[in-house]
């Protein structure tokens, strides 16, 4: 009865969460920009996209229907403080950049789309970004010549021998020089976003021209690190049962409180707006308690002690309100590492040895800043098998992230 009620509860928790997400502002303040050069205002779908978009969801006000518009009919679309896109026709190299799929070829192998390109700097130099099919491409304008790709091309030529075409590096010394810019930061310059953009803005400041910067994160998310560090600590409801070998039920403990305490690492992955994470946990408890039962007829004495430390992957969604502020739920498995582990009892077969099988657990909570409170539910597993020995908790823990 007692896990009938934790269950309905976390139902209705869940449900509650379920709701809040729904009624979450999907669509955010927005333009696009027509064929026919006209900016049209209104309120886009920001998904925060992981792959450049080829359409997206728009609504002339909060209260319409959404239309889904293509790529054919966009010029440009931006999110008010948000990613920026423009349509190019460009020359793109899709080579794969894995290892066990590289091409033997070193020039880049182009093929002719558009593109809805994210635009990242804007400047005398402007810097654009293209994720998509597994692989990362950047491209740049130069005044108001047209749009370049800055190659980079991985290629097994003979054997197992890797080499790397970085022509970018040749292209970028021809035609973005600056008398401040070094020939060695040429030579040293990365594949990869943070460096371009560091690179584009000596450049545009070299060249006297502004750069502006667009904001590659949703304001509304408050996970602005890739990696978040917190130590936990809380209240865990114990529940401890077991049954005779004729499977007759000979004791259930009553429930029982006791203390837990974790570490938890946070991967936080940067698309859909950060609302999808990945955490490794730590988690020690001790519990332990005696009772006395009838077992065949005779009144005995039991005891339980059973410690551990356990090792949690799980997978976290968010859903992120104001004030750096969200609500999350979280799903996993569970690998217990026993420490301290018996059942006595005064007359019969006494048991040292519990099972090491892995459990499920899921929660949800809330945070606001570096604070945590967070209830999650640990399925029943089966610990001793001659006696289906049963064990199942759930805890409530506060968390402060480190970092």
């Amino acid at each position: 009865m007692k896990i009938s009620i934790l269950k309905l509860f976390l139902l209705t928790f869940f449900l509650a969460i379920t709701s809040i997400s729904n009624a979450q502002i999907n669509f955010e303040r927005a333009y696009y920009i027509d064929n026919s050069n006209t900016k049209i205002e209104g309120f886009i779908q920001n998904i925060e996209w992981l792959d450049n978009p080829t359409e997206i969801k728009f609504k002339s006000n909060e209260q319409s229907e959404s239309k889904t518009i293509t790529i054919d009919n966009i010029k440009e679309f931006g999110i008010v403080d948000g990613a920026v896109y423009s349509r190019f026709d460009v020359k793109i190299d899709k080579s794969s950049d894995d290892l066990g799929n590289l091409s033997e070829m070193r020039s880049p192998d182009f093929e002719n789309e558009t593109l809805l390109l994210k635009k990242i700097i804007e400047g005398k130099a402007s810097l654009y970004y293209y994720s998509g099919y597994g692989i990362v491409r950047f491209f740049y304008t130069l005044d108001d010549t047209p749009i370049k790709p800055l190659v980079y091309k991985r290629f097994q030529n003979s054997g197992t021998e890797i080499r790397v075409n970085e022509l970018y590096k040749q292209d970028l010394k021809t035609y973005l020089t600056c008398s401040t810019i070094p020939e060695n930061r040429y030579k040293n310059l990365k594949y990869k976003l943070s460096s371009f953009i560091s690179f584009f803005e000596a450049y545009n400041e070299c060249s006297g021209s502004k750069s502006i910067v667009y904001n590659q994160v949703s304001k509304r998310t408050s996970l602005d690190k890739n990696f978040r560090l917190r130590l936990k600590a809380g209240a865990r409801n114990n529940s401890f049962s077991f049954e005779s070998t004729g499977g007759v039920t000979t004791g259930e403990f009553s429930d029982k409180i006791g203390v837990q305490v974790g570490i938890e690492g946070e991967f936080i992955f940067q698309f859909n707006r950060n609302k999808w994470s990945a955490l490794i946990e730590a988690t020690y408890f001790d519990y332990s308690d005696e009772d006395r039962f009838r077992i065949s007829t005779i009144d005995q004495n039991v005891a339980v002690e059973y410690s551990a430390v356990e090792l949690g992957i799980s997978a976290r969604h968010s859903f992120f309100l104001e004030n750096r502020s969200r609500i999350f739920v979280t799903a996993g498995f569970v690998i217990p590492l026993h420490l301290n582990q018996s059942l006595t009892r005064s007359v019969s077969r006494d048991f040292n040895e519990f099972n090491q099988s892995t459990y499920g657990s899921f929660g949800a909570g809330y945070e606001f800043k570096d604070l945590s409170l967070e209830l999650k539910y640990y399925t029943t597993r089966g610990l001793i098998d001659p006696i289906n020995a049963e064990y199942s908790s759930y805890s409530l823990t506060i968390g402060y992230a480190i970092f």
